[in-house]
């Protein structure tokens, strides 16, 4: 008796408000799906001549598709955020509902207090039915996002059809706060190119992308981790130069992380490309302990510590517990980040963090018989090609 009090209070309760405002529309829908479909088969003047007893007939076939509504959930489902699974379910109450309508009109078909309604007629009603639950269902969702879009939205294009690129659609769509707005597919695949795919365009993936974009109003290409091996082929890296020189900004799932082909896809797990994604490199196996046991304990230099490269680097070697760790950077606020988060991370290990050339001997000397490093990672350097070609003193100086 507790539990069916509770339930009973939480039924009536305000928080279950949004539960029966949707049970209460989806009845009507079938009781106006049920006058409807009476009507196309017999007629308005019939349905007005019998209106007292179709209504009573309605009601009883209302309890059967509430019963479909009970089994389903089909009134848990937050509107606005509506899939293709809520409508299934929506479906499948219908057809459970319209089954014991047969039911009912097989065991009282014979009673005055039931209209002449055909099993024609009540498949008819469930189709109305089905068909007013979706659209509303579906207009809500669009209007939803639609009037929830962020101000600054960038338009984007996905690079890859398959369930990588699908499930990065996926998470755009679904997240009210996306930074981004699905505008079309790209594919180098041909039996996709110019396709519809999730109501918009697939473009193929050749030399007049940059123009498409462009003429598109498009500023975003997000990279499906399936595709990260076709960027590194010749003809790939310099259509993605000439992206970038337009302006185009492409993001790609970081190398050290690997999709598994399953999992939801987060756009927050994407940055911006960079040259290292396109270099065309074999996958290294290291030996771990070899080299845990020849950093353990001992001193550890790491130049360019506070870049890409250089950053990933403190984080791995400082697990293996050097004696210390001399970090050295050119740039003052990221190598400030990578101070923090020796701190925060590690704070048994002692690490000099120091803003310095190496190019600059004299520091360097200096460093070097100050510390007296065992060993050193060298990952200063250059890295943006593009646009160190456009300051060459800088890059032969260096």
């Amino acid at each position: 008796m507790k539990s069916i009090r509770k339930l009973a209070r939480w039924y009536f309760s305000r928080s279950a408000l949004p539960y029966w405002s949707i049970l209460l529309l989806d009845c009507v829908f079938v009781v106006f799906s049920g006058l409807l479909a009476f009507t196309v088969h017999h007629g308005s003047e019939q349905t007005l001549s019998v209106l007292g007893s179709l209504c009573q007939t309605l009601c009883a076939f209302l309890a059967c598709f509430i019963i479909g509504f009970r089994i389903f959930h089909t009134y848990n489902g937050v509107m606005r955020y509506s899939s293709f699974s809520d409508l299934q379910r929506v479906g499948s109450s219908v057809i459970l509902g319209a089954v014991l309508c047969c039911g009912v009109l097989w065991l009282f078909n014979a009673s005055d207090c039931i209209v002449s309604f055909g099993y024609a007629d009540i498949i008819l009603m469930g189709l109305f039915a089905v068909a007013f639950m979706w659209t509303v269902r579906v207009w809500v969702k669009t209007v939803f996002e639609q009037t929830a879009k962020r101000a600054d939205t960038s338009r984007a294009y996905i690079l890859g059809v398959r369930d990588g690129g699908v499930a990065l659609a996926k998470s755009i769509r679904s997240s009210a706060d996306s930074p981004y707005a699905l505008q079309g597919f790209v594919s180098d695949e041909g039996d996709m190119e110019n396709r519809v795919l999730m109501g918009v365009r697939v473009y193929p993936f050749d030399s007049a992308l940059p123009d498409t974009m462009r003429r598109n109003r498009v500023s975003t290409l997000i990279v499906s981790p399936l595709k990260m091996d076709a960027l590194k082929e010749k003809e790939a890296a310099e259509l993605i130069n000439e992206l970038v020189d337009s302006g185009v900004r492409i993001l790609v799932m970081p190398q050290a992380r690997e999709w598994d082909g399953k999992s939801d896809l987060r756009l927050s797990a994407f940055h911006p490309v960079d040259v290292e994604d396109l270099l065309p490199r074999e996958k290294i196996e290291v030996d771990m302990k070899a080299a845990a046991g020849l950093l353990h304990g001992h001193a550890v230099m790491i130049t360019g510590a506070a870049g890409s490269i250089g950053s990933e680097m403190v984080r791995q070697i400082a697990a293996y517990a050097p004696s210390k760790l001399i970090l050295i950077d050119q740039a003052e606020t990221p190598m400030h980040g990578i101070r923090m988060m020796m701190h925060d991370r590690w704070p048994g290990i002692e690490s000099e963090t120091i803003v310095a050339d190496i190019a600059d001997r004299r520091i360097m000397e200096r460093v070097f018989s100050r510390y007296k490093p065992e060993y050193v990672f060298h990952a200063a350097a250059y890295k943006h090609v593009p646009m160190m070609e456009d300051n060459p003193y800088e890059s032969v100086v260096n």
